[in-house]
């Protein structure tokens, strides 16, 4: 099966067009040499090839990781090519995952219904990205702590500059407000100018939400429903805020101890970022529309203009590194352009990942908790290990680079710039600082070494991973972007 060309070569970094071109040649004189061992050609499997590499690895990882069941489906080239369930949804009753019937929750992994709403609103000439949200709001106003407006392209790539306030969910859904009155409570001041930076923002997507509520006049959930899932066929999928819960809704765990402790369903107040629910399969329509120009069997959600500009990176914190399309993340693996989202939410976690030049993606959902319990190890494993199988790269050698930077200027303490930055004592974040030192003229953190490449840009040794760095006009370290953004707080 041959890729599709690249739509735009240039979302890609210099180093990785250079590594393409030097595995290309290398690739050719393996050919002209006739070695006796055929390399494998990327993006070259069948479907059993597929499922014999996850029956393997989600036998193993499931294990490992302690995670009691977990559901994939795989689309390729118009059509689901493998979908199949691992382990169980739910212990007590011994019922095990169905790609078809098992109702997951994809937690963040919804922010893409939400950016697809907005991107159709704008086909239809009722929104424009660059044009101040408070045109749009009809019952509050965003502060004017900057002199920059926060328009709708600010919302969808993380870049509005809004501080990150404690994330709440309650157990009880009629503590669930209207979404205005919720905002108009709780949106968070902004702590940065939009576009400089960026910061993950849930409430960015929910005021995109309400924004795309109050110009069509429908709820979002209602609109969300009319507007995307309903024309998909995506008809076991919704969005959660009140029961009663939907048939074959798996049940998350989290792992206290030896014990797999049921968890409670928790409602969300910004419900369009996170509330979603949805077998493997829905899922799957929702990606092959992604990957055929915003169509699937007929029914268009969006235009194909619209489908680049979500597949296109519209923001990075730095020229090299991965950054947020209208919607999606980046990711840059094996020479390839990554697209894709993750979510994790009360017992469960999620990835949905898309490589459109070879309209190819997938998505994966587990029923463990994952951030108390480290069961988001799998979401990381099933990529790097599905693309070395598949997609194989050789690095190529990236020639020294003769640094001129004091590396002691980079050492220190950076903090993710996901916290209350209004909280008056923040010592309680401290465990999640990330803490930068130098060995043998090479940076550490992350517990592995990075050299320098270019200017306050550095690739990890033996690895793909790049970070950088960023300065102020007198040469103050601000930033450390790993890709997301670390602010300096020593």
């Amino acid at each position: 099966m041959k890729p599709k060309g690249l739509r735009n070569p240039s979302h890609l970094p210099q180093w990785i067009l250079l590594a393409l071109t030097a595995v290309s040649l290398a690739s050719c004189t393996v050919s002209a040499e006739r070695t006796t061992s055929t390399p494998r050609v990327p993006g070259v499997f069948d479907a059993l090839e597929l499922e014999t590499f996850a029956d393997d690895f989600f036998d193993d990882q499931l294990d490992e990781l302690e995670i009691p069941g977990a559901v994939i489906s795989f689309v390729r080239d118009g059509q689901v090519v493998m979908a199949k369930g691992y382990g169980l949804a739910d212990l007590e009753l011994e019922t095990t995952f169905d790609p078809d019937s098992t109702v997951v929750r994809v937690g963040s992994v919804s922010k893409l219904i939400v950016a697809t709403a907005v991107m159709q609103l704008v086909d239809q000439g009722r929104l424009d990205l660059n044009t101040d949200v408070n045109h749009y709001l009809t019952s509050f106003q965003l502060g004017n702590e900057f002199a920059e407006p926060v328009t709708l392209a600010h919302l969808l790539t993380h870049t509005g500059g809004f501080d990150h306030p404690y994330y709440w969910t309650t157990l009880d859904p009629s503590e669930v407000l209207p979404l205005e009155p919720y905002l108009a409570a709780n949106m968070p001041p902004r702590i940065s100018p939009p576009g400089e930076v960026l910061g993950y923002s849930s409430h960015g997507y929910d005021l995109a939400a309400l924004i795309v509520e109050q110009v069509s006049a429908t709820p979002f959930t209602e609109y969300a429903q009319i507007n995307i899932l309903q024309p998909l066929g995506m008809d076991h999928s919704r969005y959660l805020i009140s029961p009663p819960f939907p048939e074959g809704l798996a049940v998350g765990y989290a792992l206290e101890g030896r014990t797999q402790v049921p968890q409670p369903i928790d409602y969300d107040p910004g419900y369009p970022s996170g509330s979603l629910v949805s077998p493997a399969n829905d899922m799957a329509k929702f990606m092959l529309a992604h990957l055929n120009d915003g169509c699937y069997q007929g029914a268009c959600i969006l235009s194909s203009n619209a489908i680049a500009l979500m597949h296109q990176q519209q923001f990075t914190n730095h020229a090299e590194l991965p950054g947020w399309t209208y919607g999606f993340t980046e990711g840059f693996r094996n020479g390839l352009h990554l697209i894709g989202h993750g979510g994790a939410i009360r017992g469960f976690g999620s990835d949905l990942v898309l490589i459109p030049e070879y309209d190819l993606g997938y998505f994966l959902s587990f029923n463990e908790e994952c951030y108390l319990t480290g069961a988001c190890a799998i979401v990381g494993r099933f990529r790097s290990q599905f693309l070395d199988r598949f997609f194989p790269f050789e690095m190529p050698d990236i020639p020294p680079y003769e640094s001129q930077t004091d590396l002691a200027r980079l050492t220190g303490t950076y903090r993710y710039i996901r916290y209350p930055h209004s909280t008056v004592d923040t010592t309680e974040y401290a465990p999640y600082d990330v803490e930068v030192t130098q060995s043998h003229g090479n940076l550490v953190l992350f517990g592995t070494e990075h050299r320098e490449i270019a200017p306050l840009l550095f690739l990890q040794i033996d690895g793909q991973e790049l970070i950088a760095f960023r300065e102020d006009d007198r040469g103050n370290i601000l930033y450390l972007f790993a890709p997301d953004t670390y602010e300096r707080v020593d």
